[in-house]
């Protein structure tokens, strides 16, 4: 019989007392360009992909200020397991404090965002403490807006609670290190503002001395425990969208050609009225064919739930991963004697089903597209050295894709 505590005893390692710095060729590369490196340019939504966008990835002020809240005592239970480390806020009071921090006088630091502060490519090295809070800030450059548009700000990932102000002004909160969230700015623009706005966040992230979802991150790291990282760690980018848009827009083709479209929209109202909506969707093969053209109304709510076919459709499979393009516009017809408005949206989707079934031995196997499908994969811990839960570029990720499909057999 196995002896646990002999084994457990065996597996311990020394304690860390000191780091080698690793890095990788791209993240070099961001280093070696400085300020001006391009970082992850590409859209960070391609199936809802419009004219109109910017990214806001680069370089912006940061700061770190003492947490305005005294941290909650810890139970005796608690105290046992971390020692002297302090305790964290919950949710609500997390919640709280962000919105109601006073800003720094000033912004000491820079930080190369999306990289957490606590990621060598943020140029910070500084790890967030629970009893303290990190701030952001940066001007964007405004684009000519007409009395129809909406500025959305878009956060594709901060850890872990938020609060995003505009000029100013508390925007918005979130919570959730892992969950997108977009922020509509446009009430918060001022029209002197002579097309500059000051965007602000202040972040409180407690790591593991809190209970909300972290995976393997610690702020002592060491053995399986990586190193704790907070704040904003996907992209930050904007779009122009007008009053009438698509919030989201859901493509999901199967083997046997039917298309499930499921589509959400802001229904913005004009002179009092909110407009009628529908859905103008087309469906383009590799060769620019035509293979769905189809005009779909929106209900009251402004959402749209139907089924369409294709008839033998392209089946995708990972040898011959197939996408169709996919046009979307919505369009809005507002009151009598008002101009109606569109919004135009680029994805693609593609056909395919997954199930469990028997095979002829009645044993359960994956099927792909009806068929029995091996599926091989390795454990991809997905960790950056130099950018931890960030990859360095798109193309970093490719190549973590290539060579693992090189050696999977």
């Amino acid at each position: 019989m196995l002896d646990v505590k002999r084994a457990l005893k065996a597996a311990q390692v020394p304690a860390r007392t000191h780091t080698l710095p690793l890095s990788t060729p791209w993240g070099e590369a961001i280093t070696a360009a400085g300020d001006n490196a391009p970082i992850l340019p590409e859209h960070p939504r391609p199936t809802m992909q419009r004219a109109a966008y910017a990214i806001l990835n680069g370089m912006w002020e940061c700061a770190f200020s003492p947490l305005n809240v005294p941290l909650p005592a810890r139970s005796a239970r608690d105290a046992r397991v971390a020692g002297t480390r302090p305790g964290a806020l919950n949710h609500d009071e997390a919640l709280h404090a962000v919105s109601t921090a006073t800003p720094p006088i000033t912004f000491g630091s820079r930080i190369r965002v999306p990289f957490s502060p606590e990621a060598p490519l943020s140029g910070v090295n500084r790890v967030l403490q629970p009893n303290e809070l990190l701030w952001y800030r940066r001007m964007l450059e405004l684009p000519v807006l007409s009395s129809n548009d909406r500025l959305i700000l878009h956060f594709e990932a901060v850890d872990w609670v938020c609060a995003v102000y505009v000029n100013g002004q508390l925007a918005k909160t979130h919570r959730g290190g892992y969950l997108p969230f977009d922020v509509d700015a446009t009430p918060h623009l001022c029209p002197a503002s002579e097309g500059r706005a000051e965007l602000m966040l202040c972040v409180y992230d407690p790591s593991d001395a809190g209970v909300q979802p972290r995976g393997k991150q610690r702020l002592t790291p060491g053995g399986i425990w990586y190193t704790a990282q907070s704040g904003i760690w996907q992209s930050v980018w904007y779009e122009v969208v007008p009053a009438a848009h698509l919030t989201s827009l859901s493509l999901n083709g199967a083997a046997d050609g039917s298309l499930t479209v499921d589509a959400q929209a802001a229904r913005a109202e004009v002179s009092g009225q909110a407009p009628d909506l529908h859905l103008e969707l087309t469906m383009l093969d590799h060769a620019g064919a035509a293979i769905i053209q189809a005009t779909l109304p929106l209900d009251e709510r402004g959402k749209l739930h139907t089924a369409l076919t294709v008839d033998n459709p392209h089946l995708w499979s990972p040898s011959n991963p197939y996408l169709y393009q996919v046009n979307a516009v919505l369009r809005a017809n507002a009151s009598e004697g008002s101009a109606p408005t569109q919004d135009i949206v680029e994805s693609y989707c593609a056909f395919r089903t997954v199930s469990i079934e028997r095979d002829a031995q009645g044993a359960p196997r994956f099927f792909l597209n009806g068929e029995p499908f091996f599926v091989k994969g390795i454990l991809d811990q997905g960790y950056w050295p130099d950018g931890l839960m960030t990859a360095p570029s798109d193309e970093a990720l490719v190549y973590d894709i290539t060579a693992m499909n090189a050696h999977v057999r």
